[in-house]
């Protein structure tokens, strides 16, 4: 159901804006509104996405429901012309359409209610009963006032107009008081909101929807043409290779191609290796690294989506953290990060690729922050001007420290607001988390199968770019779209990306792929030497101060180091810090979990990468898609998620060891998880700082 602003020609400047409510009663008729309420935001915007008649009874009345909605409706055009086209909506969609009287004790309700009583009687359109509420519990009557307020929203008296959602009885006494209807009109218009009741339940699909840009061939074939693609790019690549290496690279090709055909998930490939393809061709750039667990799949490298091949990193990469059959068939998409130094070449490549209105960025809903949520709440609770002034300021520096904190620095709220102002802080934060924005999200794009318009909707939004043309983005955030199915690519601008690219343009070389960039630097003192002496200006992650002063306490020599240091400086890591810094070896004393935990680059029991907490919990029972989303909800802080895993982890572990073994062991788990990094993003993000220090040692 939505409640849509009407207007007679959407194509012409007509900010009258009325009010109109539109009801899907069957599945086709949610796709039928999503795609005229599209038209509203693409044709139809005039300071409001706009539908008219012309998308108004292009609807079905088999599929669509209609009410004449609140005193905003097409009343607004006078008597003769709202009679006009209320008389042609009601020949359209004949008994899918009602007149919608409310019970507001006001003049301007009271002389609807006579006007569509009129029309009632001389053309026997039903009536329906509205209730206009903008919140449904009494307690959030203070909620709606303080967001009008901190929205600087202010409306003419309300006096006699209710804005709640009242029982049945005391919607009955309303009307009664009004005046207008006699109680059996009262009971009919009541009694005709059951007419919601005969919808068609519409459940909406959780299933993979996967697009495919070979729609006319079998799964198979699909396959074949995926297995076609990355063995063809193989023998590329590893021609001159020695048989040993081959080897080693075939046998984790057939794993990922096996795991990639098996659960269907070829077109996912090549459908981003085709968008790739084509955004190169026209300038675009991709990063030679990567982002998150993609670069841990060997054949994400054949595919041209990095230059990453994980046998020739001496870091540990765990392909089970991309994707695993277990995930996948549990209901998981692969997830594909691209960082990208001109997004427009991308985003022109995937809808050249899928279709017009087949690729879409999504939006992102913005929340009521800290400072935001005190604004808010100074008003409601009327707090003198100087004290929200000054508390706000405190509360901004706050914020401001929090930004700009070195890695594993505390922030403390104290530190900066006084004892005496703690209660009031407290109380506004009731506030903070409320939705107070919508604007297009900064990376991730919908690619869908059918048209968004029809499937989702498209929502007009301003730009945060500054830039003054709108965007059109698909109106789904990420999480809906995992919940429901839907494919995602990110596509995130990367300041390092287009920097590294543009420098070794400068100095008229052509930026060397990972592996390149691995022979330069391997025994390179020069290179090395930038972290040891602190030369870290404008180097990815270790450029702030106190990163600074750690890394040059550390000197990392080789690419295993610097992955290492960067996921040892998350703040969850803070404790076990100095001990990694000062390369110290550790263990837990518990010889199962450390050899669990050990890899072949790190003979410490460091719990640095999220790959080791899932082979830590897969010991203690979890299966490797539970293992997984584990990982989320503990890092997450969601208690309600949290309590029933530390109860089975404790079982499981503790058949294996002992409970008190168990109970460290969960303790490190959480530590970790909080802001923990899968190997292969910790290997990305050395990378981008390893070719700074490469053009800074030898290109100054």
């Amino acid at each position: 159901m939505t409640e849509a602003y009407f207007v007679k020609d959407r194509h012409e400047k007509d900010n009258t804006n009325c009010h109109i409510i539109l009801a899907a009663k069957t599945r086709k008729g949610v796709g039928d509104l999503n795609f005229i309420l599209s038209e509203a935001n693409i044709s139809g915007y005039y300071y409001r996405p706009r539908i008219d008649l012309e998308l108004l009874l292009s609807l079905d009345p088999k599929d669509v429901f209609v009410t004449t909605a609140c005193i905003a409706g097409v009343f607004k055009y006078g008597e003769e012309e709202s009679t006009r086209l209320i008389l042609r909506m009601a020949a359209h969609f004949r008994d899918s359409f009602m007149l919608e009287v409310q019970y507001h004790d006001t003049d301007k309700q009271k002389e609807l209610n006579r006007f569509l009583l009129k029309l009632y009687r001389t053309h026997g359109i039903p009536l329906i009963m509205g209730t206009d509420s903008h919140f449904i519990y009494p307690e959030d009557t203070a909620l709606r006032e303080h967001r009008l307020e901190a929205n600087h929203i202010r409306y003419e008296d309300e006096g006699g107009w209710y804005m709640d959602y009242p029982s049945g009885a005391e919607a009955f006494r309303r009307f009664q008081v009004q005046g207008v209807l006699s109680d059996a009109q009262i009971r009919e218009a009541m009694e005709n909101t059951n007419v919601f009741l005969t919808f068609e339940d519409i459940v909406f699909d959780k299933s993979k929807k996967l697009p495919t840009i070979y729609p006319h061939l079998t799964q198979e074939q699909r396959n074949q043409k995926y297995m076609d693609l990355i063995l063809g790019e193989f023998e590329r690549q590893t021609s001159g290779m020695s048989d040993e290496e081959k080897v080693i690279r075939m046998e984790g090709l057939r794993y990922e191609a096996d795991t990639v055909t098996s659960t269907g998930m070829s077109d996912y490939f090549l459908l981003d290796h085709e968008i790739v393809r084509r955004a190169v061709e026209k300038d675009g750039v991709i990063t030679k690294t990567g982002r998150g667990s993609a670069p841990s799949y060997y054949t994400n490298s054949l595919l041209g989506l990095s230059s990453i091949d994980r046998f020739a990193i001496p870091v540990e990469m765990f392909p089970d953290r991309f994707i695993s059959a277990d995930r996948i068939l549990s209901g998981s998409l692969p997830d594909i990060d691209m960082n990208v130094a001109n997004r427009e070449a991308f985003e022109q490549a995937q809808t050249e690729v899928l279709g017009e209105w087949h690729a879409a960025p999504m939006v992102a809903f913005g929340t009521l922050k800290r400072l935001s949520a005190w604004k808010m709440y100074c008003r409601a609770a009327n707090i003198p001007f100087e004290t929200a002034n000054e508390v706000g300021n405190q509360l901004k520096a706050y914020e401001t420290a929090i930004r700009y904190a070195e890695e594993g620095e505390e922030v403390v709220l104290s530190d900066f607001v006084p004892e005496q102002f703690s209660n009031l802080i407290a109380a506004s934060e009731q506030y903070m988390g409320m939705i107070d924005s919508i604007s297009p999200h900064p990376c991730a794009y919908l690619l869908c199968t059918e048209d968004i318009r029809r499937e989702i909707g498209i929502i007009r939004i301003n730009s945060k770019t500054g830039k003054k043309q709108p965007v059109f983005a698909a109106f789904i955030d990420g999480v809906t779209a995992e919940q429901y199915g839907y494919l995602k690519n990110d596509l995130l601008l990367v300041d390092v990306v287009r920097t590294n690219q543009e420098a070794f343009k400068r100095i008229g070389m052509q930026q060397p792929d990972v592996s390149s960039l691995l022979e330069m630097t391997h025994g390179d003192r020069d290179t090395w030497r930038m972290y040891a002496e602190g030369y870290t200006m404008g180097l990815n992650q270790v450029e702030q101060e106190k990163t600074r002063e750690k890394v040059m306490r550390y000197k990392p020599k080789n690419i295993t180091e610097l992955a290492a240091f960067v996921a040892a400086v998350r703040p969850a890591f803070k404790s076990m810090l100095p001990t990694f810094l000062e390369r110290k070896h550790f263990d837990y004393g518990i010889p199962a979990f450390d050899k669990l935990i050990q890899t072949r680059d790190m003979t410490s029991s460091f719990i640095l990468y999220q790959e080791q907490v899932m082979k830590v919990l897969q010991y203690a029972g979890f299966t490797a898609p539970e293992s997984y989303s584990a990982i989320k909800a503990i890092g997450k802080k969601h208690p309600e998620k949290v309590l029933p895993l530390k109860a089975r982890f404790m079982e499981g572990f503790s058949a294996k060891t002992d409970t008190q073994s168990a109970e460290k062991v969960w303790k490190i788990i959480e530590d970790a998880t909080g802001y923990g990094y899968n190997s292969s993003h910790a290997v990305c993000v050395a990378l981008d700082s390893l070719y700074g220090a490469w053009l800074k040692a030898h290109h100054p």
